[in-house]
Order: structure tokens, then sequence, then C-alpha cells
């Protein structure tokens, strides 16, 4: 009952949103010069009851079409399914595999593919089309690589942060923007200033095991990019290290870890 409900308050909102919209507006686009869509001059409410037969990349797709489906449907782009797996890589799984595209989420970005934005089998994301040479152009999505090289690809840095090589380029210059801000406080206030930098943190639920990961981006004195990663696991008494559940996954990362037992 909750969820009829839940539904139906959505449904309203959603009428209240497009009650300025007619079929009269819809018309009036058209002598604009935008072309006629009659799927656009039905009533809201008809509308509603035709996304609620789709399925989550029908919908998303539709919603990306004009304001009037972004207003009614734009909440599905939220859709876990249209994401990264907050996730870890699980182990012995890599992302040049053809796991990846078979995903919802990589169907979803073949349908927005078009002339100007193309596919990276590496990066699993839309890139514009100057990123790519004139032969990778020719290639199909699932076998497509940008301009990066053997550079490209896609770090794990938590459950919900994935990193490319161009995440990274914009990172470094982020940290290095917020340095230089912080230049002219050091001189004033000296050690009181904290150079220490938590860029993200999250928290995420493994059954009994709890895992906070914290992310610390620095430039170093090479002028490089350096990520030091802090997890903080909070886990029930004889549960660690168990095949179930996620703390074994941590036998490759180098980073500060603490374990909490309850």
């Amino acid at each position: 009952m909750s969820d009829r409900l839940h539904r139906a308050t959505n449904k309203f909102k959603t009428m209240i949103k497009m009650r300025a919209w007619s079929p009269k507006r819809a018309k009036k686009q058209q002598e604009d010069g935008h072309g006629r869509c009659y799927l656009m001059e039905l009533p809201t409410e008809l509308l509603l009851e035709i996304i609620s037969h789709l399925t989550v990349l029908p919908e998303a797709a539709l919603a990306l079409t004009n304001k009037r489906m972004f207003a009614i449907s734009g909440d599905i782009l939220l859709s876990k399914s249209l994401r990264f797996s907050r996730d870890f890589a699980p182990l012995f799984h890599h992302y040049r595999n053809g796991h990846n595209f078979v995903t919802p989420r990589w169907l979803f970005l073949n349908l927005l593919e078009n002339s100007r934005w193309k596919l990276c089998s590496k990066c699993l994301k839309l890139h514009p089309r100057a990123a790519f040479s004139s032969r990778e152009l020719r290639r199909k999505p699932e076998t497509r690589t940008c301009n990066v090289g053997e550079l490209a690809g896609v770090v794990d840095l938590c459950p919900c942060k994935k990193l490319t090589f161009r995440d990274k380029l914009d990172l470094a210059d982020h940290v290095r923007v917020r340095q230089a801000a912080l230049q002219p406080l050091k001189l004033n206030f000296g050690a009181a200033v904290d150079d220490s930098y938590c860029w993200h943190t999250c928290t995420e639920q493994y059954g009994p095991t709890e895992l906070k990961t914290s992310l610390f981006p620095e430039i170093n004195a090479d002028n490089q990019l350096t990520l030091r990663t802090e997890y903080e696991l909070t886990t029930e008494s004889g549960q660690v290290g168990k095949e179930d559940y996620m703390t074994p996954r941590f036998g490759g990362y180098q980073s500060a870890a603490r374990v909490t037992r309850r």
C-alpha cells in the first residue's frame, strides 16, 4: 500500500510540474520550427501510463529527449544500474574483459553515442570525437581506445569513486589550485594550517563488516599526484578474512587500515 501511495504521490508531483503543458503549446513549438512530436501532445497522465511499462534503458533514453520528458522521468538517470557498481572490482576480474560490455550502463552509453561523442572501451565513458584517432573511430565501441592509449583505464578508489586518466588530470589540477590558495594562509598562520585534504569519504556495508574509506590526494615533491587511502573496518568478532566478506579483498592494496571488532 505504501508503494502505491509513493507512486501516486510522484505522479501527482509530475502533473503539477507539467500543468502548463498543453497540445496548443506543442503546436506552437511546431510553428516556431521545432517540429511536431505527436507523443508530446499526449496528456501527462497518458505519458505516465506509457512510461510505467518501460524498462530502465528505454525510460532513461526517453528522459533525455526533451525538457518535458526529463521533468517526468529524470529521476531514472539516478538508477544504480546506470552507474558503476558501488562494490570494488571483484577478485580476478578486470575492467578490460567483456563483462563490462553487457552491463545496463554500457548499453545505455551505446544509445547515447552519436557523431560528436564516442565510447572508449578502456575508460568506459563517452569522449568527444577529437579524443580518438581516425583509425580508432572506425572500430566498434568494445575495441575502441582513446588517445590516452595504454594509460587509459578505470581505477577503483572506493565503492563510489572510479578514476580515469582524465579524471586524474582534473583531480591533480584541483589539488594544485587548493595548495596555491593555502600559501597565503601558511604565511600568516604557519603550522596551524593543515595540509591534509580529505577529498572524499564514504561508508559501505558488507555483511557484518562496515567499511569507511577516506581519500587524501597530494602533490609530491616531483609534482606528481599521489593518493593516500585510509580504510576503517568495523566487523563482528571472528569474521575477518572469511571468504564471503569484504576483508579478503585488501591483500593487494597499499593503504592505512584500522580494524575495529564489535
